[in-house]
């Protein structure tokens, strides 16, 4: 009984041991993914898409409009029933363009949402080529999903916030609890849409 009771423990501390070395590469191989995304040198296009959540997200995305990288701005995913005046408070770079050039969307709730919002959007307006800003770390998960639901878009993307640099030199452990999340809702995400595609193919061949 003693026998199998150190034998249990050191299975388990070995699987623990493993679960953390998988966990360590899983959060590296995510940096490496979010370090293509640490850059800010675009081209115009036709819209800027910002993907609501931290007031320097808008701010960001407010300059890049009163810059001239594109003619329209869409904020995806507003809440609290906030309107346009609410926005320009947060950035009043926007006064000039809010008649024209600034519009809302309240349906999503999380980033597939945004993705399915702006999809609308933009396919009403036939655009060809969108500039999507929000925070480093959540940048690949959403081209994951605006990639998967719009293939025919040529986008490009903004960084909102410091680089990554700095962001692991002023705030490392904030910003590796970050990282970490931000990562496991990442492969959750790659794995969901994997899976629907392989449920879509199981499907059309039963049709066949």
């Amino acid at each position: 009984m003693l026998f199998r009771f150190k034998m249990y423990n050191y299975m388990g501390a070995k699987i623990a041991s493993a679960l953390i070395c998988i966990s360590i590469l899983f959060i590296v191989a995510f940096g490496f993914e979010i370090s293509k995304f640490d850059r800010t040198d675009i081209a115009k296009a036709d819209a800027i898409i910002v993907l609501t959540g931290g007031q320097d997200r808008i701010s960001v995305a407010s300059d890049l409009l009163a810059q001239g990288y594109a003619q329209n701005l869409f904020l995806t995913g507003v809440g609290g029933g906030a309107e346009i005046d609410d926005i320009i408070r947060l950035a009043p770079v926007l006064e000039p363009y809010k008649v024209c050039c600034v519009s809302l969307g309240h349906e999503a709730q999380n980033t597939r949402g945004n993705a399915i919002e702006v999809e609308k959007w933009a396919n009403a307006l036939g655009y060809k080529s969108l500039i999507i800003v929000t925070s480093l770390t959540h940048l690949p998960r959403a081209m994951l999903e605006f990639e998967e639901k719009m293939p025919q878009i040529q986008f490009q993307t903004y960084r909102a916030g410091p680089t990554l640099a700095v962001s692991l030199s002023s705030n490392k452990w904030i910003f590796f609890r970050s990282l970490a999340w931000e990562a496991i809702k990442y492969f959750g995400a790659w794995i969901k849409l994997r899976s629907e595609r392989l449920f879509l193919l199981f499907l059309q061949e039963l049709k066949i």
